[in-house]
């Protein structure tokens, strides 16, 4: 009952974010590297325009998540920058230069995704000031203050899925401000960690103290474990490497049964909620990035059963003694972390199985989810009834994983070796699906 609350909270705070600037298009500014992806240039030149002439500041008194925008937005325009401007002189821009000529508006590009990210993460770190440093969840950005009217406590995932678009920041302005932030926030989350290992699901930031000790890989932690893996392959830090190894060491000794991973108490590892987030689907694809691959097809083949059983994949699922399986949060929202996986799996092996996946996933989309205006999310696994909303990831994270997952002729720019050979193409997904070079 805790985990559906919680990730019923997380819907409603993530709906206010599209329409709480008055006509802000983040949808736009999400889908726009996926645009990029599949070659769509003429598309992502009018994106890019039609965005900046929206967008001049970020001058409104409006409280936002900080996870979310930092996500969605910072994430999005620092990528869309690196790609129109890379950061190393050696690599061109995939960005065809015929495709900016023949805009109408006749603009040459001059880092105004730059400016518009610069003036976001400066009203967004007021948030890390705390006794802490661990962020508060919640800002206002006209004043760029802390939001007052929202408790003191953050998720773990909140709090530790910042590092990568901050740090980046940091690396193409100079200023470290906000590359210290974020490692001192991390830092402090990962002190805070019980002596097996685990860390919990809530924490207040101003005393450091956890509210809610429930461990797990899915809802209110999932992307704290993806981020630690991730920072480590674009900065090539060990100390990244070093504390995600210890983090899924704990994973694996205390959730992990069989193909599923349950809910522990993080000071005693007891397993206190046979429950199955469907957020925690990453889980493959970061340990395909670490390398294990074994495990990575075991932990995937438990995500894609309950696809099988239920058609989609529910928000939460709960298991019984028995093994009975029923779904306590039974809607399914257009997630990506299955089907980003199967991308990374079949990516490292090569197996068609995974090109199998996809075909069935995008069936179950194109077949049950497809409206007049675009794709809704589903309301009920059990009944496919359909939802009134289609979230910016779905455009911005499962197209582009499906459209990757199908590229198998590799003709995607992502796909071009540069300064990787895996993740392809030199660069790393935000847990957002933004661009970010390697």
């Amino acid at each position: 009952e805790e985990e559906e609350a919680e990730v019923g909270s997380a819907e409603a705070a993530r709906g206010t974010l599209d329409h709480a600037f008055g006509g802000f298009p983040l949808t736009l500014l999400d889908a726009m590297d996926t645009l990029a992806v599949m070659g769509a240039w003429d598309s992502y030149v009018d994106a890019l325009w039609a965005f900046v002439d929206a967008t001049p500041a970020f001058d409104t008194k409006v409280d936002v998540n900080v996870f979310e925008l930092t996500i969605r937005g910072l994430g999005a325009l620092l990528g869309n920058h690196l790609l129109l401007e890379p950061l190393d002189s050696d690599l061109a821009s995939p960005v065809p230069a015929a495709a900016l000529a023949a805009h109408p508006s006749g603009r040459a590009y001059r880092g105004e995704l730059l400016a518009l990210a610069v003036d976001l993460a400066d009203r967004l770190l007021p948030a890390f000031d705390t006794p802490t440093g661990i962020p508060r969840s919640m800002v206002n950005l006209g004043v760029a203050k802390p939001a007052a009217a929202f408790p003191s406590e953050t998720c773990t995932a909140g709090a530790g899925t910042l590092t990568l678009e901050f740090v980046v920041l940091s690396r193409v302005t100079g200023d470290a401000r906000y590359e210290e932030a974020v490692i001192k926030a991390l830092v402090a989350l990962h002190g805070a960690r019980s002596h097996l290992g685990l860390m919990g699901n809530t924490i207040d930031v101003n005393t450091g103290r956890w509210s809610r000790s429930d461990s797990s890989i899915g809802a209110g932690i999932d992307s704290f474990f993806e981020y630690l893996l991730k920072a480590h392959v674009v900065t090539g830090e060990a100390w990244y490497a070093d504390m995600f190894d210890s983090a899924a060491a704990a994973v694996e000794s205390h959730m992990h049964r069989g193909v599923f991973y349950r809910v522990a108490e993080m000071n005693t590892g007891r397993v206190i909620r046979a429950s199955i987030s469907s957020l925690g689907a990453f889980w493959p694809t970061v340990l395909t990035l670490d390398g294990q691959l074994a495990a990575a097809q075991n932990a995937f083949e438990g995500f894609y059963a309950l696809w099988r059983k239920f058609g989609f994949l529910p928000e939460v699922v709960a298991l019984t003694d028995g093994g009975a399986i029923s779904p306590t949060s039974p809607h399914y929202p257009l997630r990506p972390e299955l089907i980003e996986s199967a991308y990374y799996l079949y990516r490292a092996t090569r197996d068609p199985y995974y090109l199998a996946v996809g075909a069935d996933v995008l069936h179950a989309i194109a077949t049950h989810c497809k409206t007049r205006c675009g794709y809704a999310g589903v309301a009920d696994v059990r009944t496919r009834r359909l939802d009134d909303r289609m979230d910016s990831y779905f455009l911005a994270e499962t197209l582009k994983y499906l459209y990757l997952l199908f590229d198998v002729n590799e003709t995607s720019f992502v796909h071009n070796p540069t300064a990787a050979s895996f993740p392809p193409g030199g660069y790393i997904f935000t847990t957002e699906a933004h661009l970010l070079p390697v």
